[in-house]
């Protein structure tokens, strides 16, 4: 399968292509302008490896939850891609994916993205299924939902960051699974060609993943 998956974080664009078994991963810090650069980067990075976009499989993409704005330029990016080319595209949720990266992991996960405002985007996982709904609160008010009494791994990329929301000290029983060894987004890759696999792909109204209101809605909630 020839497979490639991007992110758009607020600090980074985040480039993938799987191609024929290989992994080709390329990071571009770009500050407040990766919006401005996303289409031309991506261009460039399947220039290079020599991966005309018609000759892809799939496209897929992160959902959410994450940074408004990044989301929906994301989304709307892929789109674009998949419209233009007619190659498939699949956007997953990053929190299920956090979670099928660590699920080997005998007692609950927690994957956890810092959402600003000193909340977190978060839910709990064990054996690969999500216990429970998603959370969009405080890391104290994330840890009092917790399943009673239960060993918890803390996960994803900003674990450390909810670990320092706590004061440094996570509940008995709780520890932070190491930052991975490989990109987070080979993971919603994985993810994205199993769906595609079972002949699952987006929707042309599929849109991001938010949890949390925008903020001109709770303004007007």
């Amino acid at each position: 399968m020839n497979l490639f998956a991007f992110d758009l974080r607020p600090e980074a664009v985040e480039l993938y292509l799987l191609r024929d078994g290989k992994e080709i991963y390329k990071e571009i810090h770009a500050g407040k302008t990766q919006s401005e650069i996303l289409t031309e980067a991506i261009d460039i990075f399947l220039r290079e490896n020599g991966m005309p976009l018609k000759n892809l499989d799939l496209i897929a993409c992160n959902r959410g939850p994450g940074s408004f704005t990044a989301l929906r330029i994301a989304m709307a990016v892929g789109k674009g891609l998949s419209e233009g080319s007619g190659v498939p595209m699949i956007s997953v949720c990053g929190l299920d994916a956090y979670a099928a990266f660590s699920k080997s992991h005998s007692g609950f996960l927690l994957p956890v993205i810092d959402g600003r405002k000193k909340r977190f985007y978060a839910a709990f996982y064990r054996a690969g299924e999500r216990y429970g709904g998603y959370a969009d609160l405080p890391a104290e008010a994330i840890v009092k939902t917790a399943p009673k009494n239960a060993a918890v791994a803390v996960c994803g990329s900003d674990a450390e960051i909810f670990r320092g929301a706590l004061g440094g000290n996570l509940p008995a029983g709780w520890s932070v699974i190491p930052r991975f060894s490989r990109p987070p987004i080979s993971e919603w890759s994985r993810i994205a060609a199993e769906k595609y696999a079972g002949g699952e792909t987006d929707s042309p109204a599929q849109g991001p993943f938010y949890i949390r209101k925008s903020q001109a809605e709770e303004g007007n909630g």
